[in-house]
This record gives C-alpha cells, structure tokens and sequence, in this order.
C-alpha cells in the first residue's frame, strides 16, 4: 500500500492509483507526506499554508499569524508598533529592547536608538522620537540605555554627545575629579602643584624639589619658581608650608636647592663653617683658632698633642713635633707645644710628658722622641734619667743595664766605666 505523497490528500477507499485515490491540498490545510487517513489538518498558527503544497510556510520577519488556516501570505500580519517579530511567530511578538524602538514590522534589533540619545529602562519604544537626548556631562553610543558620564578629567557641556571622542579634555591649570562634569571653572590646582591637560585632581604633579609656587593656575614644572638662594625646597613647596626650609649650618645653597639628592645643599669645605642660610661659597668662613672643621661638620676643639691655626681641616693636621707636647685642648699655634724636658721622652703628637724608662736617659729638652740606652759600662737604676752614670771601680755593665755587676773571679775592673768587653780583653 501506498501513501498519498506530501501535498495530497486521501479521497476514496480501496483506491487503485494516486489519480483516483489522492487530490491536491487545499489552500489553509496541511497535509504531511504518509498521512494515511482522509482527516484535513488546520495550517498551524504562525504561517500559511497555500494549495498542493502541504507544508505551512513561516510568516517573514516582521509578521505573524495568530490564526488557523492561513491560506497566504496576505493572512500574515504587520508586527505592531512597540514591538518585535522575527518571524514565524504565533502572537504580536515580544515588547521592543531596551535601548531600541520599534515602528511596525520591526524586527528583533532593527532600531536602536541612535548616537546622542539613549533609551532609558523603558521597554516598548515605537518612535525613534521616544528616545531621550543624551545629557550634558556624558556620551550615549548606538543602542544605549543609561547614560555613561564622561571619565575624570574630562567633561561634556553639551547635550547630545555620542562617542567618548566626543568629550572635552580638562584643560591645563584645572582639574576634573568627577564623573559627569558639565564644566571645569573653580577646580583650580593647589598651589604647589601644577595640572597638566586631563588632570584628575587639585595635587596633580608636585612642583619639583628645588622650586616651588604660591599659584593655583599653574600647567607645567617650568611654571614653578626656583627655590631661593640660602633655603631648601623639597616637591609641592609653597611660601606657606614647611617643605622650604632654612639651609642648614656649615652648608650653602644656591638657587633651586633640594632637601635631598644631587641638588641638595652643599657643605662647607673643610677648615670652613658657616651660619644657617648659607647662600654661597663666599658665606663659608675660615674655623676659629683653636678648632678644627671637618666638611659640613662645624667647629670642635683641638685636641690635645696639637695646635690648631685659622682654617684647620682635621684634627690631626697640626700635631706637635717630636720632643714636644700639648695637655690642653684647644690649642692655636705651634708655640703652645712645650718642651718635653730632659729626663722624658715626647713622640709627635704627645698630650703629656713621658720619663725615661730605667735603663735609658736623654739629656736634650725639646728633639727627642725617644730617648737612648745606658751604654756599656754605665748604668741608669731609675726613671727619668738625664745621664748614665759610670759603673764604679770593680764592677762592670752592659748597654742598657739598671745596675753595675761585680767583676767576675779571675778578672779584675780597676777603672770607672769598664764594659764586660774591656774587663774580658783585661
């Protein structure tokens, strides 16, 4: 047995041929291949149906059928303004997008509202005249539903904007903190900064270290004033705060000055101090007598075992000769090193006087630092000798002694200052 072939439909029993047994769909009925009954199935809402085809076609784009048996596409009807149909649809199709509006037989995003409006949180627009003027202080693209406020450092005065290009640059010697600004005037910079095209704050770029600025409508680090000579200016100083300070005792600063890097103050040379203030090499004056200056450091007293002239760099850059010696400080010349003294040793540099160890004596006051063994056949029993003393009859010594030895068995001593060689030859 054979069906009746899609597009026909049964018409007798015990047919002998599709001729006598089959007849053509008629318009606004379906009739599927392999339909084996004489029942004539509605065309199905959403579309049409037209004779000898047997299948429904879809209502286009832009239409629908909400009905049975659409015989053509003159049964499919317009989409209604408010809203949008993509075709084959059985009602008047969903409400219009947001950010888009919908005229009849519109379909799915066919209107979107356009650059310079937006279409708000409402739904079902039907006239692009529906959608609403972008507002000043922010930009609305294609299809836009809220507004998007211009960025920080930036700002919109006009309404109708539709692309961030759009926008206006907050302009140099202002700032613009917030989203949505309709204008720039008052948002003035800080003094001691300065505010650059786009700045987004009032303390945008500080005045760099060695300037410094009391003006609010600066736009460039050359706007800046040069930090005075004799003061320190560290980034965003003004004549008001405490970032311009004094330049400090035993320095200098010239024009432009920091408070830190290469640029800071400068020190006094060693052997030179100056006052606070300090504006140039010229401020910086030669030690007191009596003291010394390291770079930068400022005055300390001399220090004992030396003399310290006008202009001393160290404390070590005088220091009294050898046989010499100095026990005060703050001592200023070369004559305020004493005489070491007979009986003593002085090496340079000495703070005090030292005696001759026993076994050695020195009988000159003011050259020696060191002071000389007892020769041979002498001897020196205590500290502080001035001069050996000869070694009596019968006895002996060797350099250096503290005492005389006994002439030993078997040799004899007759005279003063006889040597362990002497008595030996003897």
């Amino acid at each position: 047995m054979t069906p009746c072939p899609a597009g026909k439909t049964g018409i007798v029993e015990r047919a002998t041929s599709e001729a006598t047994g089959c007849m053509d769909c008629p318009s606004g009925f379906a009739c599927p291949a392999k339909d084996g009954n004489f029942e004539l199935h509605p065309c199905p809402r959403g579309g049409y149906c037209e004779g000898a085809v047997g299948v429904m076609t879809p209502c286009p784009p832009g239409y629908y059928n909400d009905l049975l048996y659409g015989q053509s596409i003159g049964d499919c009807k317009l989409c209604l303004a408010g809203r949008q149909c993509p075709g084959g649809g059985v009602d008047s199709g969903p409400v219009c997008s947001e950010g888009y509006y919908c005229p009849r037989g519109t379909t799915p995003g066919a209107y979107p509202c356009p650059k310079g409006t937006y279409g708000g949180l409402q739904k079902g627009l039907k006239d692009v005249s529906e959608c609403l003027i972008c507002p000043a202080g922010h930009y609305c693209g294609v299809a836009t539903v809220t507004p998007t406020p211009a960025p920080a450092g930036y700002y919109q005065p006009n309404q109708g904007t539709g692309d961030v290009e759009a926008l206006y640059v907050c302009p140099p010697r202002f700032h613009c903190p917030n989203q949505g600004m309709v204008n720039y005037k008052g948002f003035h910079c800080t003094p001691g900064y300065y505010c650059p095209a786009a700045s987004t704050k009032a303390n945008q770029e500080p005045c760099p270290a060695g300037t410094y600025s009391d003006r609010f409508d600066l736009h460039d680090p050359l706007d800046c004033t040069i930090c005075p000579r004799g003061f320190r200016c560290a980034p965003g100083a003004t004549s008001k705060n405490s970032l311009i300070t004094d330049c400090p005792v035993n320095h200098y600063c010239p024009e432009g000055a920091h408070a830190t890097g290469d640029f800071a103050e400068t020190p006094c040379p060693a052997g030179y101090k100056s006052a606070i203030n300090g504006k140039s090499l010229e401020d910086c004056v030669k030690c007191s007598y009596g003291k010394y200056c390291l770079a930068g450091q400022g005055e300390v007293d001399c220090p004992v075992g030396h003399y310290c002239p006008l202009a001393t760099e160290s404390a070590t850059q005088f220091p009294c000769p050898q046989g010499h010696y100095n026990a005060a400080l703050g001592k200023i010349d070369l004559l305020d090193c004493l005489p070491c003294g007979v009986g003593n040793y002085c090496p340079a540099a000495a703070a005090a006087q030292t005696p001759c160890a026993a076994g050695t004596h020195n009988s000159v006051s003011n050259t020696e630092g060191s002071c000389t063994s007892c020769p041979a056949g002498s001897y020196c029993a205590s500290t502080g000798m001035i001069s050996a003393v000869a070694c009596p009859a019968g006895s002996y010594s060797e350099a250096g002694a503290v005492e005389c030895i006994d002439c030993l068995v078997g040799h004899f001593c007759p005279n003063l200052g006889t040597t362990k060689t002497l008595m030996e030859v003897d």
